[in-house]
């Protein structure tokens, strides 16, 4: 038990140090410890709120006995998953045992038992190898002077690392204080992409070559159309490889093109199309909320989320390879004109979601 939370009430370790999202507290009545819990400590094996990276033996392992024991895993797993993009707390450690970039040396990352005895070590490690910002290296579509202000009429209250705090009301990515923190963050994103990119990921090449049509017109024989227009007008996206079998076993022709082999020309090819997407800032009274605008100039909140959605709209826009009747959805500015896709077998149309799952791994799931 903490004796003086910051929530001004006994909370869980994991709650005292994650906090609580939206200013909810996730509560199991089951729990009898009349602690204050946030859902993310794992429900079996119970793990240290910081150090947390390590295999749990045996004995650290409880068997539910009952169904409210069983329910406390269940509950909290699924609460997990929403708040952590399709993760249980248990599957993050690995993610934090090992920091490394392109196949430079392992970074431990602070998190396994004993590692509090190693911070001197760790630090001199950290600042040897530590990401460093390198804006020459960015993407078109990620640099600075394609951020927009934004103006509150109020001020948000800052608080930075060392505990001092400093009110703002005016984003602005000229402001030293913001894109310090923003371009590390851009650094990371343009990381990823720029790795997309150069191996060839089966998700981008998906994105930018892919056909995106209805779903009747790869499954279904023209004298069926009929059958499912407006009433079932789901489109689809797969992979160039993947609809080559599929048009193989349906006995149709090919109408797609393939995926470009050459990585220069791919990184030309996404270059050009998000040539005119913009970014921009939202109030802080949602942080999970990001915005693709539908326009020329879409603005987006979290990048590597909003991408995936910036980039089906820059094929909309751009109009290569749409089938016939997605093209007159969009020639006609159809009421579907910027729905989205299915993307190969994933269960849900989400582009943001379905960019994650390609780069951290997991299935795409609802926002709720």
């Amino acid at each position: 038990m903490m004796s003086s939370s910051r929530f001004g009430a006994p909370a869980s370790p994991w709650t005292e140090r994650f906090g609580v999202v939206g200013g909810r507290v996730y509560g199991l009545t089951k729990k009898k410890d009349e602690l204050l819990h946030a859902g993310l400590a794992p429900s079996n094996p119970r793990l240290h709120p910081q150090y947390y990276d390590f295999i749990p033996s045996a004995d650290q392992f409880s068997i539910p006995v009952n169904d409210e024991e069983i329910d406390d895993i269940l509950v909290a797993e699924e609460y997990q998953r929403y708040l952590l993009f399709g993760n249980q707390s248990w599957r993050i450690p690995p993610l934090n045992s090992v920091l490394s970039w392109d196949g430079s040396a392992i970074l431990l990352g602070g998190h396994q038992p004993g590692d509090d005895q190693l911070y001197p070590q760790l630090l001199r490690d950290y600042m040897a190898q530590r990401i460093e910002v390198d804006e020459s290296t960015w993407l078109p579509f990620f640099a600075k002077d394609r951020w927009y202000n934004f103006d509150q009429d109020f001020s948000d209250t800052i608080t930075e690392a060392d505990g001092k705090t400093w009110e703002n009301s005016a984003w602005n990515v000229d402001d030293d204080r913001i894109w310090n923190v923003l371009r590390f963050s851009i650094e990371i994103a343009n990381r990823i992409v720029t790795t997309l990119i150069r191996d060839n990921n089966k998700w981008l090449g998906t994105i930018l070559y892919g056909r995106v049509q209805l779903w009747y017109e790869l499954y279904s024989q023209p004298a069926d159309y009929q059958r499912y227009i407006g009433k079932k007008d789901y489109r689809i996206l797969m992979n160039p490889d993947t609809e080559k079998d599929f048009c193989r076993r349906l006995g149709k022709l090919f109408l797609g093109r393939d995926v470009e082999p050459n990585a220069d020309k791919r990184h030309e090819h996404i270059t050009g199309l998000l040539k005119c997407l913009v970014w921009s800032f939202l109030p802080s009274t949602n942080p999970l909320l990001g915005v693709t605008a539908p326009y020329e100039n879409g603005t987006a909140a979290h990048p590597m989320y909003e991408l995936g959605h910036a980039l089906f709209k820059a094929r909309l826009q751009d109009g290569g390879n749409l089938s016939p009747a997605v093209q007159k959805q969009v020639s006609e500015d159809h009421e579907d004109h910027w729905l989205e896709p299915y993307v190969d077998s994933e269960p849900i149309r989400e582009m943001g979601r379905s960019l994650e799952a390609a780069i951290f791994g997991g299935t795409p799931v609802k926002l709720s």
